[in-house]
């Protein structure tokens, strides 16, 4: 295999019914919803006792610290985190809202 050649795959397909896959997804989202509510609840927590020191206003002017996320690495994990889950909660959101629209559910 060489940088330009694509590796062959080969989708099956799918045995699940639409109905089915809408239901799998369906429980993944809840899943992901919670690993995101939990992931937020974390960073909120971590924010109400250590405040975030990466910018500040003075006499009207905002400061950005240099190097802010090295200051306070938990908070930067955190952030990440959170960040992830939402990718994760988004992306299924929009299989969830294509499988519903494929179903004719929605338009």
């Amino acid at each position: 295999m060489s940088w330009f050649n694509k590796a062959a795959t080969i989708e099956e397909p799918s045995a699940l019914t639409l109905a089915e896959q809408l239901a799998e997804i369906e429980e993944q989202y809840r899943t992901s919803e919670r690993a995101f509510d939990r992931a937020h609840r974390m960073l909120f927590d971590h924010a109400k006792t250590h405040p975030d020191g990466r910018s500040v206003f003075l006499n009207g002017n905002l400061f950005a610290r240099i190097a802010a996320m090295k200051a306070d690495p938990e908070r930067a994990k955190l952030e990440v985190a959170q960040a992830h889950a939402l990718t994760r909660r988004n992306s299924l959101l929009a299989a969830r809202a294509a499988l519903l629209k494929s179903l004719g559910v929605i338009r």
